[in-house]
């Protein structure tokens, strides 16, 4: 099974944490149709960051 990319899990994660958590599912349902291993990743990085308590520096790719 391939992983999502990177920079399309990253993008999609920040919106939806952008995002009241009654709103992601209908988000999630419509940005990642089709493609459930990419929804699966989104919804795991969402649940990882409720536990960490903060999503503005929980995913932060690093520029080089």
């Amino acid at each position: 099974m391939p992983k999502p990319p990177l920079e399309r899990l990253e993008a999609l994660f920040h919106e939806a944490a952008d995002l009241e958590p009654g709103q992601r599912s209908a988000f999630l349902d419509a940005r990642c149709a089709g493609d459930p291993e990419l929804r699966a990743a989104v919804e795991d990085l969402l649940k990882q960051e409720a536990l960490a308590g903060h999503a503005d520096s929980f995913l932060v790719l690093e520029q080089a």
